[in-house]
């Protein structure tokens, strides 16, 4: 009787655990070679393995964080699908991290957003209005011209600046 009863146990453990695949490993891989420019798409692909090293399904939550690890998004991949995010053109520059968690396993990777050192112009009125779009300050030297008269006016404006004339 206590054969058949440790048996018993012993084969309902082996059915649990090998009835039950669980994710051994996280591997987020990325396109351009984690360098990225703002206003670029991040293609990244979450992919679960269980102990053997087989691709599983499921869903993987995950999180992309800024320079200052401010949460920038959230949401959930399915195993082995692609992901786009698109950068801001005005994302912090340095070094940004998607992190991926499934059950209890996490996976963090790492990635560079550089500079970008752009402005919008618009006309409204007679008045022209510049603004920094990038990521940096804005400090190069535009060239206005009315008519026949042509001045060149240095713009420096600092992050998310704005000026008129």
């Amino acid at each position: 009787m206590k054969r058949e009863l440790l048996l018993g146990f012993v084969g309902l453990f082996i059915l649990l655990v090998v009835g039950f695949a669980s994710a051994e490993k996280i591997e987020i891989s990325l396109n351009n070679e984690g360098s990225y420019t703002p206003g670029d798409n991040i293609k990244f692909k979450i992919t679960l393995y269980d102990d053997n090293l087989n691709k599983i399904d499921g869903d993987v939550g995950f999180i992309i964080k800024n320079y200052y690890k401010e949460t920038i998004t959230s949401g959930n991949a399915k195993s082995g699908v692609e992901v786009n995010y698109k950068l801001l053109e005005n994302s912090e520059r340095g070094l940004w991290e998607i992190s991926a968690k499934y059950k209890d396993v996490e996976q963090v990777i790492r990635f560079n957003v550089g500079e970008l050192e752009k402005a919008d112009f618009k006309i409204e009125g007679d008045k022209l209005i510049i603004t920094n779009i990038g990521n940096v300050p804005y400090g190069k030297s535009i060239q206005i011209a009315i008519g026949d008269h042509k001045e060149t006016i240095l713009v420096p404006l600092g992050f998310n600046g704005v000026k008129g004339e």
